[in-house]
């Protein structure tokens, strides 16, 4: 399956799916006759007027690194990718994702572009040629955090150690949720 994101607009869902709301293709698969499908029709109007939805999809298969990688890990690459966060996974985790969250990432992106004389999405593309440029850009942005380049090195380094598991992944992804809902 190929990544189906696509971002809201006025006109639509909060979240389509080729061209479908989710809330619509969800119904489809309900009987019409179900006695519950009217219940389930008011509560996705409240949902879609009060929550905001992103649908993250991807080839699992084409996520795997190696036969270790385990679900959590996969599913914040996928996360990370549709974000248009670097494909270094452990940067991602530790530090841009932290970026993401204090809405600095714009900023964040066009310095490191700037830094390294290339384009964000070659940074994106080849992560580790750039490191130096990420490090130091995290660090300039990011002084209550790391006091040097090499403080962000060591950041990345205990994230490749300790992993990513599925308590982490979901706590970091409600919150994620709760800040795009104002909550």
């Amino acid at each position: 399956m190929q990544s189906v994101f696509r971002q809201p607009s006025a006109s639509t869902c909060p979240s389509d799916i080729e061209g479908r709301s989710v809330h619509d293709l969800f119904l489809s698969r309900l009987p019409a006759q179900s006695q519950d499908r009217r219940d389930i029709e008011r509560f996705l109007t409240v949902l879609r007027r009060r929550l905001t939805t992103t649908a993250v999809g991807g080839n699992l298969h084409s996520m795997l690194a190696d036969a270790g990688d385990r679900l959590p890990l996969i599913a914040f690459k996928l996360f990370a990718g549709q974000r248009g966060y670097t494909h270094n996974w452990p940067f991602a985790w530790a530090v841009e994702h932290q970026i993401d969250a204090l809405g600095l990432t714009d900023t964040f992106r066009r310095r490191a572009a700037d830094g390294a004389g290339v384009d964000w999405e070659e940074i994106v593309i080849d992560p580790e040629f750039y490191l130096e440029s990420l490090y130091r850009v995290a660090a300039d942005l990011l002084p209550n955090h790391f006091s040097t380049p090499g403080a962000v090195e060591s950041t990345v380094n205990a994230v490749v150690n300790s992993g990513i598991d599925d308590t982490r992944l979901i706590d970091r992804l409600r919150r994620w949720c709760e800040a795009r809902d104002g909550s």
